[in-house]
């Protein structure tokens, strides 16, 4: 096929294509990201939040057709309290060979504290949006995260 990194978002159209793909090359084959996604807005329990990951993880890989991603990453929440207790799982998933690495998505500043505050496991990389349009690192989000090993 020619590739050998995929980035998917899971459900709908998106997930079932890369499914197909997946059916025909060897996982080992494809370095493989994915994320989950941003709990509701209104969703402020931790634990539901943190079974929330774990019922994302249940339910979309099998649809996916894997049972480990090379890289996991989080998505943010309003939330500090929700964004450690979905860190925790993901850790608990790392530590189950779940994943081999885990990230964040688009994390700000406060974001990252609030996951570094209690992580066992930082993130590995925050994915951030970066184009040639956006010019230097005008947020300092990039040196601040690089500062913490991220």
């Amino acid at each position: 096929l020619g590739i050998n990194s995929i980035d998917v978002h899971l459900g709908g159209s998106e997930r079932d294509g890369v499914a197909q793909v997946l059916k025909l090359i060897p996982r080992s084959d494809i370095f493989l990201v994915t994320k989950i996604d941003k709990p509701p807005n209104d969703m402020t329990d931790p634990l539901a939040a943190a079974e929330l990951v774990r019922t994302t993880v249940a339910t979309e890989w099998p649809l996916l057709g894997v049972e480990m991603v090379d890289v996991l990453l989080l998505k943010d929440s309003a939330s500090c309290d929700v964004m450690q207790a979905q860190w925790a799982v993901l850790e608990e998933l790392l530590a189950q060979g779940k994943t081999r690495a885990l990230g964040t998505y688009n994390y700000c500043q406060f974001s990252i504290d609030c996951i570094l505050a209690t992580a066992i496991t930082p993130p590995a990389l925050n994915y951030i949006m970066r184009h040639v349009g956006m010019g230097i690192d005008d947020t300092d989000l990039i040196r601040y995260g690089d500062a913490r090993g991220i």
